[in-house]
């Protein structure tokens, strides 16, 4: 591993995979190649979820989407949320007033000792103040 582990949240991948809005599809499809150079970038189960329920809205068929959740689990990390991180996400999200599907992610990110997050949405993730949170949209 070159650096510290990456948690790529499910915007990024989206845009990675669409391409409605040019800037932002270039720039998460670059980032991602550079987190797949590096074996930096790691998710979990729940953004995979969550990535094939936002592709089915954009059109995207089961099969194109099962291709891409494989790909993605076969090339990245994937953790997997537990019934622990359940727990401590009802906690975070009374806690911080965050969602509980972000505090799920930040709750399964904090069991693997994952302090940062790739991301556009930091409103919801900054409100952890452990996490650091890389927005590659920020400033363009």
């Amino acid at each position: 591993m070159v650096g510290e582990f990456k948690f790529i949240d499910t915007n990024i991948l989206v845009y990675a995979e669409q391409s409605n809005e040019k800037l932002k599809h270039d720039k998460a499809a670059e980032i991602m190649s550079a987190l797949l150079k590096s074996n930096e970038g790691v998710l979990s189960n729940q953004i995979l979820a969550e990535l094939s329920s936002v592709l089915s809205d954009y059109g995207f068929d089961a099969g194109r989407r099962n291709e891409l959740i494989s790909t993605y689990n076969k090339a990245l990390k994937t953790i997997n949320y537990s019934i622990e991180d359940v727990i401590l996400a009802n906690v975070f999200s009374e806690e911080t007033g965050a969602h509980f599907f972000d505090s799920l992610i930040a709750a399964t990110m904090k069991r693997n000792n994952i302090t940062t997050i790739v991301t556009e949405n930091e409103r919801d993730f900054s409100k952890f103040n452990w996490l650091k949170v890389e927005n590659p949209f920020k400033d363009g």
